[in-house]
């Protein structure tokens, strides 16, 4: 009676480890569809990382195209009054027979002198304005790089302190980690499940 107990109990106890081991299963079954989960999440990310560099960039060029708006009707503005004192001096302008050649070249010469004066600092401005622009897209370029280095290598990166240093952890090795840890622990226990019911047959 005690071997019909005990092959009961026995029984009882390998349908319980068989429920678990489908229970173990259907969470193994679970991880590919935790880390593709991930892995959008991932590019999602990355994805808002590089829309807020474009809205910043943006932003950016708004406040450039604005100032370079102002310097250009500046600019006009300017233009404008040299033209009118170009005409005025035209219009008083007596024919060639009666000017002395003294006055056309010394009014021409301090004209011509003024607009050099204007030219280049307008000139400064540009190369100033230039300069930055290519400076801009030297570093936007750089930035793009290093986005995609870091979407190629999917490693969102979390600061954590520990012992007054700061490591730097891929956040997706940790929970992959995990979800192997987890599996390595389940496989084992159905492995040990499976020799201990062959042991006992």
């Amino acid at each position: 009676m005690s071997s019909t107990q005990s092959n009961d109990s026995l029984r009882e106890l390998n349908a319980k480890l068989l429920a678990e081991i489908c229970e173990l299963r259907k969470k193994v079954a679970e991880i590919p569809e935790l880390r593709e989960k991930l892995l959008r999440f991932a590019e999602a990310e990355a994805e808002n990382t590089k829309l807020k560099q474009i809205i910043e960039e943006n932003a950016l060029r708004d406040v450039e195209n604005t100032e370079l708006k102002s310097r250009v009707r500046e600019l006009e503005a300017r233009l404008a009054i040299l033209e009118q004192g170009v005409t005025e001096v035209n219009e008083h302008r007596k024919p060639d027979y009666e000017v002395n050649d003294a006055v056309p070249e010394f009014t021409v010469s301090t004209l011509n002198s003024s607009l050099c004066e204007e030219d280049r600092n307008t000139d400064e401005s540009l190369d100033v304005v230039h300069k930055k622009r290519v400076g801009d897209e030297i570093r936007q370029r750089k930035r793009d790089e290093k986005l995609q280095h870091e979407t190629a290598n999917l490693c969102p990166e979390i600061k954590l302190e520990q012992d007054d240093e700061i490591d730097v952890v891929d956040t997706s090795q940790i929970v992959e980690q995990g979800l192997i840890q987890e599996l390595t622990q389940n496989q084992c226990e159905v492995s040990c499940q499976s020799s201990d019911d062959e042991i006992d047959k």
